[in-house]
């Protein structure tokens, strides 16, 4: 395998790992210790094999812990769920200086089309079709149930994801 290949393999732990927290979101209501924790630690390595600068990856985890501590508080509000406020964390610090505004505000516009969307299903006649349906599509379309914003911090991590150092990195593979 040539170190381009690779270097296009390991950087697809990214959107792999977002893809399966937007799954789990939707699905159960959740998103595993296991998987943001992963993804996280899964940047250090792929950063050094890809050669960021120390200063990239310095700047990547500062805007990592900074996600993390928004998101600390935006659980403390009972804004959002912890598994939200960890995978914003882990989406940060993959994202780096370069991608964070298209990512928040990617981000921002996917969650409101999905709030939106769940409000409208879940007051029409869609909710019938759920006893057709797989029992997680019944637990979405739950007027009580909450809004699984991981989808959204995943989506608009994929979104933002081609301006990041380590994307841009690729480049020289």
């Amino acid at each position: 395998m040539t170190s381009s290949v690779l270097a296009h393999v390991i950087v697809a732990a990214f959107p792999v790992g977002a893809i399966a927290a937007a799954l789990s979101d939707a699905t159960t209501f959740t998103i595993p210790n296991k998987l943001t924790i992963a993804l996280a630690a899964a940047f250090f390595p792929v950063a050094l094999i890809l050669g960021l600068p120390v200063q990239t990856i310095g700047a990547c985890a500062a805007v990592g812990v900074l996600a993390l501590i928004v998101g600390i508080g935006l659980f403390a509000l009972n804004w959002c769920g912890g598994g939200d406020a960890k995978l914003l964390a882990a989406c940060a610090l993959w994202l780096g200086l370069p991608a964070i505004l298209p990512f928040l505000f990617a981000m921002s516009v996917v969650g409101g089309l999905l709030a939106l969307t769940l409000v409208f299903a879940r007051k029409t006649a869609l909710g019938a079709l759920v006893p057709s349906g797989p029992a997680w599509l019944g637990r979405l379309l739950e007027p009580t149930e909450a809004l699984p914003y991981g989808v959204a911090i995943a989506v608009g991590a994929l979104i933002a994801f081609p301006s990041s150092p380590v994307v841009q990195a690729l480049g020289g593979h």
